[in-house]
């Protein structure tokens, strides 16, 4: 086991980050894990970013030990450093200081400060409890880097087109895939396109069933966007007690007409209203 010291340094504007790795194999290519130097080669590119070895120690507390001496308090204060919390602690704990350098950037990088608010408002990084709670003050103390402003319509438009282009082709989660269901055992499953000729030839079919109850009443399965389902969902459930009270006032109709369907039922529309529906919630109506 390699217990190593490294530095990553930004050839564009000469920004490092210092932090220690322990690996079996000196050359594999790791680059880090802190939040800032991983949103950093994210922007420039792992191009562009200079990786080389400090120090080799002889143990874990030795290279805790030097991590601790390089990476100091008056280290994360400085603004030509990507690192958040003191050294020495393996990643164990982020404390009060990540906070403040995590402050320090929010306050002189605008466009970073946007981004971190609003992942933190959602919830979207699950970073350390003292790290968070600390962004989480900030939040509270600042308003939020967008309070009180609006998105341009121009803004607008290319927030719009960004997002579209992200989720177009191998980019979509759900490229390459399909939705089938299996009636004979209820079950939806989505599977590569690629075997959907093996599924076919097996009792699937293709689409997604989102109401088993209503597809056996009404013998066909439905397949619709996420964003549609629960307005589908409810037509569906609404159409099962139709057919359900349709049915039962047809019982009534059967057996004393019009006047005994009145007995049993406060029926609110005409007899011709009611045939109409007998025709089409009861399959076994005959007018």
């Amino acid at each position: 086991m390699h217990y190593l010291i490294y530095k990553i340094t930004n050839k564009i504007n000469n920004k490092i980050y210092i932090g220690q790795h322990q690996t079996e194999n000196i050359d594999d290519k790791y680059m880090g894990s802190g939040i800032l130097i991983k949103k950093a080669i994210k922007k420039y590119g792992k191009e562009n970013f200079e990786k080389e070895i400090l120090f080799e120690c002889s143990s874990l507390e030795e290279m805790n030990q030097k991590e601790k001496e390089i990476v100091n308090e008056d280290f994360i204060k400085r603004n030509d450093t990507y690192n958040l919390v003191e050294g020495g602690k393996g990643g164990s704990s982020a404390g009060y200081l990540g906070y403040l350098s995590l402050k320090n950037h929010l306050d002189n990088d605008e466009m970073f400060k946007k981004e971190w608010l609003i992942k933190v408002k959602n919830n979207a990084y699950k970073v350390l409890p003292k790290l968070q709670e600390g962004a989480r003050q900030y939040v509270e103390n600042n308003g939020g880097a967008f309070l009180g402003k609006k998105h341009t319509i121009e803004t607008k438009q290319k927030i719009s087109l960004k997002n579209k282009n992200n989720h177009l082709g191998e980019r979509n989660t759900q490229y390459g895939k399909i939705w089938i269901n299996n009636p004979n055992i209820e079950q939806n499953k989505i599977i590569n396109k690629e075997l959907l000729d093996i599924y076919l030839n097996n009792g699937w079919m293709k689409g997604r069933i989102l109401n088993w109850e209503a597809y056996k009443i009404n013998n066909k399965k439905t397949y619709v966007k996420p964003s549609r389902q629960k307005q589908v969902i409810k037509t569906m459930n609404h159409k099962l007690e139709m057919k359900k009270l349709y049915s039962l006032l047809y019982k009534y109709y059967k057996d004393g007409g019009w006047k005994n369907v009145l007995k049993h039922y406060d029926y609110k529309y005409s007899r011709i209203n009611l045939l109409q529906q007998f025709k089409k919630y009861v399959p076994e109506y005959k007018k």
